[in-house]
């Protein structure tokens, strides 16, 4: 089977319990621009990972006979979009099977109890918009300092090549692994916090996956109502939403 999610890392990320299984049963090909997430995965059974090159306007190229997964913000679950549809095992333990994969040689580097803390950022689809439009995904950042502030533990900052909304808070006491961290540093980094703060991204599918307590930050265009429903379509088993 010929699958392609779709762009963000994040989406790769939640179709790796797909890939596991049709792994399992089929050799499976996989287009994404994000192969280096792939380089474990290559481990459980026929597969062939495809890199994909990025076209004039910036997004993507869909490759001609690869299905192309997508899922509804606000309506229907990314598993029931990208897995249902496609897998044969139960979803619960393809997703144990992802995560022994990425967890494998991995140890908590940093003593006690801590927060992974991705600040407030411009989506990537929306860098390059208008000021007005370019900040709708991003949550407000002086109500993620008040989060923030109820956290008494080591703050870990994460993110890379992050553009911030103005007068972003960064803790004085976190420790700042901004654009120092490859994926799988990430993903260890992750997989060991007591919890991850995050406006909905790449951060907080790997902590869906690590079945990690996670506090979304709601983004600055979406109503509560939105900011629930939205949550409701990517929130993974075993994944505990704070508030």
């Amino acid at each position: 089977m010929k699958v392609q999610s779709q762009s963000g890392l994040g989406d790769l990320i939640f179709a790796l319990p797909l890939i596991y299984d049709i792994s399992q049963r089929e050799e499976v090909h996989i287009a994404s621009n994000h192969p280096y997430v792939l380089d474990k995965a290559t481990s459980w059974g026929d597969f062939a990972v495809h890199p994909v090159e990025i076209g004039t306007d910036g997004f993507p190229i869909i490759k001609d006979g690869f299905t192309h997964l997508r899922y509804d913000r606000y309506g229907t679950h990314y598993f029931e979009r990208y897995y249902t549809p496609y897998g044969k095992l139960p979803l619960e333990d393809a997703i144990k099977e992802v995560r022994k994969t990425y967890m494998i040689g991995r140890d908590r580097k940093i003593a006690g109890p801590y927060a992974v803390y991705a600040p407030p950022r411009a989506a990537n689809r929306h860098r390059y918009k208008i000021e007005s439009e370019r900040w709708s995904c991003t949550p407000n950042p002086y109500g993620a300092e008040e989060i923030i502030e109820t956290y008494q533990m080591q703050i870990v900052l994460v993110g890379k090549n992050d553009e911030y909304y103005p007068d972003q808070y960064f803790p004085e006491r976190s420790i700042d692994l901004r654009d120092q961290l490859n994926f799988e540093q990430l993903s260890d980094m992750i997989a060991n916090a007591y919890c991850v703060i995050s406006q909905i991204s790449a951060i907080t599918a790997l902590a869906g996956l690590f079945a990690i307590k996670t506090n979304f930050l709601k983004a600055s265009a979406e109503t509560e109502d939105q900011h629930d429903r939205h949550i409701q379509s990517i929130i993974w088993p075993n994944q505990e939403r704070l508030k």
